[in-house]
């Protein structure tokens, strides 16, 4: 049998080859997964999260420039201690270089914790999603809420009014950029995800319990 292909079916057979989704996890050790010292490292929430999405049919690949060996799709961009400043200015090199498909943002637990101010933390937030949508390539961005933070000796300044205060600035910014057409969501992650206190190991790192939560929020939230 021969098969004839003209330039009219290319795109009905390009649709048929299989997608690999680039999936960028970006943040601070939320995202990376941090756990109490001499742990051995499990991925946080990226490696129930992987599991979920393959196990549903999702071809994906994991991308940035962190490895932290606990699986084999760990590649992450979870810098322990950051701000929303300092991943501002990764972004852009971050996104050149993986051109991921989708991007899992959480950011704002360390400038709470810094003290740094809602106007700083706005401009800081504002330049992050333009970088992490760029022109050239098709990304969809889903921001995390900020998680409640029950250690007062560690952070502070992380305080319960103000975990809310960032949260609905953060909000309010997600919905400016999708207001430009920007593909960019907002993700309620603590009522979503119903984690509490019992979901942390130091009351700001979630355990393997509240990593599990914040998966399977994420996958609901991204699953296509």
């Amino acid at each position: 049998m021969t098969i004839i292909l003209t330039v009219a079916s290319l795109p009905s057979l390009i649709a048929l080859i299989p997608h690999t989704t680039r999936v960028l996890p970006i943040g601070d050790s939320i995202t990376w997964g941090a756990l109490p010292e001499g742990a051995a490292p499990e991925g946080g929430y990226r490696k129930p999260l992987a599991e979920l999405l393959r196990t549903s049919g999702h071809k994906v690949q994991f991308v940035g420039s962190l490895h932290d060996r606990s699986f084999a799709d760990d590649a992450n961009e979870g810098h322990i201690g950051w701000t929303s400043g300092q991943l501002r200015e990764i972004a852009p090199v971050t996104v050149l270089r993986y051109q991921p498909d989708i991007v899992l943002l959480m950011v704002g637990t360390n400038d709470l914790a810094h003290g740094d101010d809602l106007a700083t933390s706005r401009r800081n937030l504002d330049t992050l999603l333009d970088a992490l949508e760029p022109w050239y390539h098709p990304t969809t961005v889903y921001v995390a809420s900020v998680l409640p933070v029950n250690n007062g000796r560690a952070m502070p300044l992380a305080t319960a009014d103000r975990v809310t205060a960032f949260n609905t600035q953060l909000k309010s910014i997600v919905a400016a950029h999708a207001a430009r057409w920007q593909q960019v969501h907002y993700v309620n992650m603590t009522e979503r995800s119903g984690i509490d206190e019992s979901d942390f190991w130091d009351g700001v790192h979630p355990n393997a319990s509240g990593y599990g939560k914040i998966a399977d929020t994420w996958y609901r939230a991204v699953a296509w």
